[in-house]
């Protein structure tokens, strides 16, 4: 568990079993994990230049935020065979989540934290001379946009963006306040803002086993205690929640959820406040750049900005330029999304699926976000048309409900196996699908983990008029889940 930041009120969690369940089958897990890591998105590079160092990197970041991502690479309790003990495969698997930023305007902002977060992901998989190389690889979390925006799109490597996506992020290529007044500002002395410079961190820990609050419980038969979880740059241990000096004199951060509501009244979420044009200065991504943040199959953008970053005075349209065209399959490399491209396929476990054919939809038949059954998003939008979003895949019709919102926001992405690292350069194109048959050759196994179940998630009449109810909400978000073979 980790929050990042001290004044944060709400943190992240990854869980695993250590203990067999009795009578029931199933993988467990080491306690300690193989390794783990703690990501500053409103920090971290889009070029993954050397997290070690101190020279200010191009973050292309649009406003303060202060969302995280956590990574673990947890071990197998011990070999599931033999024959994957002596190849070295098969050991463990890296699980990360994330919650990014809330305000449905800033869809620029969102797509640029997701995608420095693969990035950051990658690289953290592929680490050389890790134990967790070559494991499989999880990202599941609270994304905060829908399947029909950029950032969905753009993490399953759609062949080409819908309009709509791109004008969403456009529209949001602006630069916060924020920016200047506190992620770009000289830090003060001791207000912990140098350690921050640095978008990924180790976490490290020498005794126990992290608890529910992000501290370390003692080792066994030494008196318990609190400590600080710490973070290692370049070897030097670090404080990860240290981050505000003076929490008495720091301005408490409002609860997410509760700040959404609040918003929502005013209507102040449909609109981008405090905000002016970008500079090329302020690092931007171009929407070329940021395309290709996401394909995992060629070099991340340039760590430049001069004469590669959105320059508003110079391109009012960041459309202008943008390179939409279709992409082949095997082309552009992403992530597949369990519930996109399964969800779909649910059948009964006592029934054959030969007597469901013909029924594409499986059991969850019009209950996807692409079913032209699925409601009004916003209680009190005037401009709502039925069936916007018919056809637009099978992830779960709601994720998140309330009394004021009730969207699709919660995503299990699996990570490809045996995509080949990003190339120095841009590699020639390939004929269709060349790549992806000859990657899946060369390891012997699916491209992706194979997805063997999922939870189904509550219909409409199940949910209404919020979740989880008692006097109506509070946490408003569902279950979803994955059963995976790795």
């Amino acid at each position: 568990y980790q929050r990042g930041y001290r004044a944060k009120k709400h943190g992240l969690a990854i869980v695993w079993r250590t203990i067999p369940r009795p009578g029931a089958p199933g993988v467990i897990f080491d306690p300690i994990p193989a390794g783990r890591a703690l990501l500053y998105l409103d920090h971290a590079s889009v070029s993954g230049s050397d997290s070690g160092s101190n020279t200010q990197t191009r973050t292309g970041c649009s406003r303060e935020t202060r969302n995280i991502a956590l990574f673990v690479a947890i071990r197998f309790a011990s070999p599931s065979s033999s024959s994957e003990e002596e190849e070295g495969k098969g050991k463990g698997l890296i699980v990360a989540t994330t919650h990014t930023f809330w305000h449905p305007k800033h869809s620029y902002e969102r797509a640029r934290q997701v995608g420095v977060l693969i990035r950051e992901l990658d690289r953290f998989r592929r680490r050389e001379g890790a134990e967790w190389n070559g494991w499989d690889c999880v990202l599941a979390g609270d994304f905060n946009d829908q399947p029909d925006s950029a950032t969905y799109e753009l993490t399953i490597a759609r062949s080409h963006l819908r309009p709509v996506a791109i004008e969403e992020v456009a529209e949001s290529m602006v630069v916060h306040s924020s920016v200047d007044e506190k992620l770009n500002a000289p830090p003060l002395a001791g207000d912990g803002r140098e350690e921050r410079k640095v978008g990924l961190v180790e976490i490290t820990s020498e005794v126990g086993a992290v608890d529910g609050m992000g501290t370390v419980a003692a080792a066994e038969g030494a008196q318990t205690k609190k400590k600080k979880e710490g973070v290692a740059v370049d070897g030097v241990a670090k404080p990860v929640q240290e981050e505000e000096a003076d929490e008495g004199n720091d301005e408490e951060e409002p609860d997410e959820d509760g700040e959404a509501e609040a918003e929502a009244e005013e209507h102040e979420d449909r609109i981008l406040k405090n905000c002016r044009r970008a500079l090329p200065s302020d690092g931007l991504l171009t929407l070329n750049e940021l395309r290709r943040l996401y394909d995992l199959s060629s070099p991340p953008p340039s760590s430049q900005t001069e004469g590669a970053a959105y320059d508003a005075s110079s391109c009012p349209d960041p459309r202008e330029g943008f390179d939409n065209s279709p992409r082949e399959k095997g082309e552009v490399i992403g992530l597949r999304s369990a519930y996109g491209s399964f969800y779909n396929r649910l059948l009964p476990t006592s029934t054959p699926s030969a007597s469901v054919e013909g029924d594409k939809d499986g059991l969850e038949a019009g209950n996807f976000f692409g079913s032209p059954s699925r409601g009004r998003e916003r209680w009190n939008d005037p401009d709502w048309k039925g069936s916007v979003h018919v056809n637009d895949g099978y992830e779960p019709m709601w994720t998140l409900y309330s009394a004021l919102f009730s969207l699709t926001l919660d995503y299990v992405f699996l990570f490809p196996r045996n995509a080949p690292a990003p190339a120095p350069a841009p590699a020639p194109a390939t004929k269709e699908g060349q790549g992806e048959r000859e990657q899946e050759r060369e390891g012997r196994r699916p491209l992706y983990p194979e997805v063997t179940a999922l939870l189904r998630t509550h219909r409409t009449e199940v949910l209404q008029p919020g979740t989880p109810r008692k006097g109506v909400n509070a946490s408003d978000h569902v279950k979803i889940g994955a059963e995976i073979v790795i």
